[in-house]
């Protein structure tokens, strides 16, 4: 796209629009799979107050790695007694569901800077930090990366070190 950054819906679907096999429903919200014994057969939605179902001979599930699990446990696909505490229908016990989920917290340090801020050196990620939470645990599970990023108010024209957050 002449040199400017794609979303993935930019590189992928918009060129995809006018296939016959691809029907785009915005603003829907998925809230269950279909299945159909061991597959999975279309997908239950929710749009405009509405509840609604579409079958397919196949589905891919990509909903990120918060919604896909979601949708899984929702379906009966997960930790069984989980799924029963919870009031699901277990269809197929997978332990692993929804496990091993890691948390990306940010927080900033904001300053002034009397004097120009040279440009990052390492990609913006200046120092990064390795440890365990827990002595006992084989490796570390915890990260910390500093980044170094100028950055100017909105409203500002970013200078060469600087950009601009919206």
């Amino acid at each position: 796209m002449d040199g400017r950054r794609q979303s993935a819906a930019d590189a992928y679907l918009r060129p995809a629009l006018s296939r016959a096999n691809l029907t785009v429903l915005p603003d829907s919200r998925v809230v269950r799979l279909l299945l159909d014994r061991d597959r999975c057969a279309g997908v239950r939605y929710l749009r405009n107050g509405q509840l609604a179902e579409v079958t397919a001979g196949e589905v891919i599930l990509c909903a990120g790695a918060i919604d896909s699990p979601r949708l899984l446990l929702l379906s009966g696909i997960g930790p069984a007694d989980e799924l029963r505490a919870a009031g699901v229908h277990v269809v197929h016990d997978l332990p692993g569901v929804g496990r091993n989920l890691r948390d990306h917290a940010v927080s900033y340090v904001v300053y002034s800077a009397r004097n120009l801020v040279a440009p990052a050196a390492n990609n913006y990620a200046e120092a990064s930090l390795l440890w365990r939470s827990d002595a006992s645990l084989a490796g570390p599970d915890m990260q910390i990366v500093f980044v170094h990023a100028p950055v100017l108010g909105p409203g500002s024209l970013a200078g060469p070190t600087g950009s601009v957050l919206p």
